[in-house]
């Protein structure tokens, strides 16, 4: 159980420790799937489609860049704590 607030059952106390799994999960997403976004915008300005690249190809780029391993080991951490927030909400979702 948290320290802190009370809470009335376990679903509440895993509830309120899951919002930082969501905030960091999000973020992580948010980041990953803007860096297609940037790609894609930047085929349409530059009226080269070969410029657009999927997920994967987006994430090579990152790593290939100065500090790249460190920045994609941030985006899975993140995508990881994405994935436990999914699981304890979908355990412990109001119906």
């Amino acid at each position: 159980m948290v320290n802190g607030p009370r809470f009335s059952s376990r679903a509440e106390s895993l509830e309120f420790q899951s919002h930082g799994w969501s905030i960091i999960g999000m973020t992580a997403r948010g980041v990953a799937f803007g860096l297609v976004g940037w790609f894609l915008i930047q085929s349409a300005v530059r009226f080269d489609p070969a410029k657009a690249k999927s997920l994967d190809a987006a994430l090579r780029t990152v790593v290939s860049q100065p500090f790249g391993q460190v920045m994609l080991g941030a985006i899975a951490a993140g995508l990881a704590a994405f994935g436990c927030f999914s699981l304890i909400e979908a355990r412990y979702a109001k119906t």
